[in-house]
């Protein structure tokens, strides 16, 4: 990414920096094909005053153009990585009291955690959305478990 910010008064170092990690992870985000990453990066370069990155001109155009993933694609994406997160949660509090410590187990209990929302499932349906998003995330596709700063839910 080019230094896009390398003009702008009055950001300090630090400011660069982050501003410059979260616009790089908007582009991989956007690049998956993940569209609420264009509009988090929007909002970024307005918040700090600075200069739009060419690759985010070219989004935007792609946004406009109706390019991206179709919404029912992201929503089914989110569903797994929810599922995916609710297990890694538990497996992370593994020796808690009421935490379960097998992998099976975990998979009940996540399944229980979900009943009623969209991520809903069995724990054998709980157990495959987990091992997807961790195949994905050591294939480094986790870009496409994006979380858009506004939509989280």
């Amino acid at each position: 990414m080019s230094d896009d910010l390398s003009d702008d008064i009055g950001i300090d170092e630090e400011r660069r920096r982050y501003v410059r990690r979260e616009l790089a992870r908007c582009e991989q985000a956007w690049k998956a094909g993940i569209k609420d990453a264009v509009s988090d990066a929007v909002a970024l370069c307005s918040d700090f005053r600075c200069q739009i990155p060419h690759w985010l001109s070219q989004a935007v155009n792609d946004a406009l153009a109706g390019k991206g993933l179709s919404d029912a694609k992201r929503q089914q994406d989110l569903v797994h990585y929810v599922r995916w997160d609710a297990v890694r949660e538990l497996r992370d509090r593994k020796g808690e009291d009421g935490i379960p410590r097998s992998w099976e187990k975990c998979y009940a209990h996540a399944s229980d955690i979900l009943k009623g929302t969209k991520a809903e499932g069995a724990p054998e349906t709980i157990r495959a959305s987990y091992k997807r998003v961790a195949q994905e995330m050591r294939e480094r596709l986790a870009q496409r478990y994006y979380l858009s700063h506004k939509k989280q839910g």
